[in-house]
């Protein structure tokens, strides 16, 4: 009524960050949409970080990893520009977010490590534990890639960072999302069952005694470049390249290089039905339908130029 249109495309963006965290992503997105579209003929850098962010971040929610990258990094860019720090360090995280979707551990580790030291530095501790629980998710499905016994050894430090990031949002009396807590709740279950309720309890009480410091570089740790060093060697290696044994790397290796079945089988000395098992379980393992795309796999992972 006034022709506040600032104040206008704030609401409609703080009304569109509110539904997205309630699940309702159709209403969320039109609120930035409409925000957006004000806020570009405003020429305001901060609300269109925000929303740009949002889009982001809602994109990412919807499976459209793409689209939310770049989104992300062009609310990015607009929050460097102003030199907002809360900013800066909410789309970082968010990034972090999309690389974990992608399972691209060490990229997401590394925007996750700036988020971090920039909300230790304002005192943005809910964002502190959102990014806990985000390098925490990073651990479990790294885990996921091991055999059981490893696994019940690596999900105690998920847990532990869990734990950290439960006590820090008890002290500022940050939620989780309501989106968010379904999906919380389904991965503690898991962590309690592989791991025992002692264990379990155990390892959280533990977490929650943490230091944020400490707390961050354990988080860190578990995802950082060596980070799977502490694994025995063949475990270590299966992590590295999505649990793939060493027999299928050479596999995927010889795909890349444009070799057929038969010819893989005499340069890896085993019968093509052997070879022809070794992709099927390429296939399902990546969750990739052909051998195209299982040659793309092995050149983003460094197998096609040398042995692995």
């Amino acid at each position: 009524e006034v022709q506040d249109n600032r104040g206008a495309a704030d609401m409609l963006m703080q009304l569109g960050w509110a539904l997205m965290r309630m699940g309702d992503y159709v209403q969320a997105e039109a609120y930035l949409h409409e925000s957006l579209l004000l806020v570009q003929a405003l020429d305001d850098p901060y609300l269109l970080g925000m929303n740009l962010s949002g889009l982001g971040e809602l994109a990412l929610r919807q499976g459209e990893y793409d689209r939310a990258h770049d989104l992300l990094q062009e609310s990015l860019v607009a929050r460097r520009a102003l030199g907002n720090p809360w900013g800066i360090a909410v789309s970082l995280g968010s990034l972090g977010w999309v690389a974990l979707r992608r399972g691209e551990f060490i990229p997401m580790a590394e925007v996750l490590e700036e988020s971090l030291q920039i909300r230790l530095e304002i005192g943005d501790r809910g964002g502190v534990a959102w990014c806990l629980e985000k390098l925490a998710e990073a651990k479990v499905l790294l885990a996921r890639r091991l055999s059981l016994p490893h696994r019940r050894r690596a999900f105690p430090d998920a847990v532990r960072i869990l734990g950290a990031a439960a006590a820090v949002r008890a002290e500022v009396n940050a939620a989780i999302d309501p989106v968010d807590q379904p999906a919380y709740d389904e991965l503690l279950d898991e962590l309690r069952q592989t791991v025992g309720g002692e264990g379990f309890d155990a390892a959280w009480a533990a977490g929650s005694r943490l230091s944020l410091p400490e707390a961050v570089e354990q988080a860190l740790a578990a995802v950082r470049p060596g980070g799977t060093a502490a694994l025995p060697p063949r475990e270590a290696d299966k992590a590295q390249y999505d649990g793939l044994s060493r027999r299928e790397r050479e596999t995927a290796r010889l795909i890349a290089l444009g070799k057929s079945n038969s010819e893989i089988a005499a340069a890896m000395t085993v019968g093509v039905k052997t070879v022809e098992t070794y992709v099927t379980r390429i296939l399902n393992k990546l969750g990739l339908e052909s051998r195209v795309q299982i040659a793309v796999w092995a050149v983003e992972k460094g197998l096609a130029s040398t042995r692995k």
